[in-house]
């Protein structure tokens, strides 16, 4: 079924920035260049709007999509998955949290990830590098092993804490998670509230009925 909807987490999160590198010249490609401005795009000379080869550039994720295949960029390890990074997350694993601060690189951090991961293996790079291949599927396994860590963990925490209670919940702890993590942190609570109303609308309906019978 087609959706009649746009996802709008998805769109904002297709906004992130990605590393490339120029592998020839682009002409006419300045827009690509951060700090260019409208008006030096409209009548600078060629020279002024030529990328060259070599150079640095960050694109959008949505960009780098419809590129991919085109090559007249390479595509770099973004920063906010580099071998730190990922550590981190690895730690997170080995001690059942959630302690990495992900939402300092990306509110969408494990989306971006694994959608990078998955594009970029497709590459003509990676599929005549064995190790370029190689490297964005480890990426993207410890991703995923990531994320379920993070999320078990953070359902223990609730559940240690109480759901309900904000008593013992770190007021930074919320910051860290990504915009999914918050939204299953906080999810999970207004499930718990509302089933919690159920039961004690259900009990009051039953006292009253008892009531009623006692009184007739």
């Amino acid at each position: 079924m087609v959706r009649d909807y746009w996802d709008v987490e998805q769109i904002i999160s297709e906004e992130e920035r990605i590393d490339t590198t120029a592998s020839c010249e682009i002409f006419h490609g300045a827009h690509l260049i951060e700090g260019v401005g409208m008006q030096q795009r409209e009548t600078g000379s060629a020279e002024d709007l030529l990328v060259p080869a070599g150079r640095k550039v960050k694109i959008p994720f949505w960009l780098a999509c419809q590129l991919r295949h085109l090559s007249p960029l390479s595509f770099d390890l973004p920063a906010m998955f580099c071998d730190s990074a990922i550590d981190s997350l690895q730690a997170d694993i080995v001690l059942g949290s959630s302690a990495s601060n992900l939402r300092k690189y990306c509110a969408f951090y494990f989306e971006i990830g694994v959608r990078v991961a998955t594009l970029f293996m497709k590459t003509k790079k990676a599929r005549n590098d064995m190790n370029s291949r190689m490297r964005w599927e480890v990426l993207r396994h410890r991703l995923k092993m990531g994320a379920q860590s993070r999320w078990q963990a953070i359902l223990t925490k609730l559940s240690n804490s109480g759901i309900l209670e904000s008593v013992g919940i770190d007021p930074l702890f919320v910051q860290k998670l990504t915009f999914t993590e918050e939204n299953l942190f906080f999810g999970i609570r207004e499930v718990e509230k509302n089933i919690q109303l159920e039961f004690l609308t259900a009990k009051e309906d039953q006292t009253k009925k008892r009531r009623k019978i006692e009184y007739n």
